[in-house]
């Protein structure tokens, strides 16, 4: 059951706009992301961010005018791994009749492409063109926390 929502027209004029950003991109976006573009396109300030989500919250909760819960991506900070599975093909068959088998492609690279990006909001955007070719995404506030062997870290020092 949908609440009731009737935003001022000036409100309105907002949900309108920003909702057409959100169509207007090949990826999921987050709150954040969308009030990025509110900063940039339309002059809002920085402290309006809480009732920027007061209002998306609403509308959604509502689902006016085209807004549903699932309009926003709730990201959470965290890297995205791509590459996993195992160091070898011999290291496959060694464990392919115990287990399900998955070959890691990044594990024989020399080299590999991370990136790392300062806004989680980021996120959507950054996998939706680098899919295929970028073995880790991540807000570089999570560098040094999803670094397992240290290999992210000397890379990223260097």
């Amino acid at each position: 059951m949908s609440k009731h929502y009737e935003p001022s027209p000036r409100i309105a004029e907002i949900l309108a706009w920003c909702l057409g950003r959100i169509r207007a991109v090949p990826y999921r976006v987050t709150a954040r992301w969308l009030f990025y573009r509110l900063i940039q396109e339309r002059g809002f300030a920085k402290g309006q961010y809480k009732s920027f989500l007061k209002w998306t919250s609403r509308a959604r909760k509502a689902f006016l005018e085209g807004w549903a819960p699932d309009t926003l991506v709730d990201d959470t900070r965290q890297a995205h791994m791509r590459g996993y599975g195992y160091d070898s093909p011999e290291a496959w068959m060694d464990s392919f009749k115990r287990e399900r088998c998955v070959l890691d492609k990044y594990a024989a690279q020399q080299n590999i492409v991370e990136i790392w990006f300062e806004a989680e909001a980021m996120y959507s955007q950054f996998n939706h063109y680098t899919s295929p070719i970028i073995s880790r995404l991540g807000p570089s506030k999570e560098t040094q926390a999803s670094t397992t062997n240290g290999e992210s870290r000397r890379i990223l020092k260097n």
